[in-house]
């Protein structure tokens, strides 16, 4: 589904990784894109899993790596989908 968005359309997606506040405002404002919306609502989950993992120190870390690693597939092309599970009829 990513190989064919432009530069453009994959950037917000990334971000959203990057920075899992970027993905919650993403996903409130963001009605018509489904891709975007859905990489920023496993972005904001994943962030929000890391946040509460956070008393450990190393479960943020860990959580943001691997936000980083999805980050990268989608810029690639590629479209990763760990939750997709759990959060796609929220899309």
């Amino acid at each position: 589904m990513a190989e064919g968005k432009a530069e453009s359309d994959k950037l917000i997606p990334v971000l959203s990784y990057v920075i899992w506040l970027v993905g919650l405002i993403v996903f409130l404002v963001e009605k018509e894109d489904k891709f975007k919306r859905y990489h920023a609502l496993q972005a904001t989950v994943l962030g929000i899993i890391g946040f509460i993992l956070g008393i450990t120190l190393i479960g943020p870390l860990l959580v943001w790596l691997y936000s980083l690693y999805l980050a990268y597939q989608v810029y690639t092309g590629a479209d990763p989908r760990p939750l997709a599970k759990y959060i796609e009829k929220y899309v």
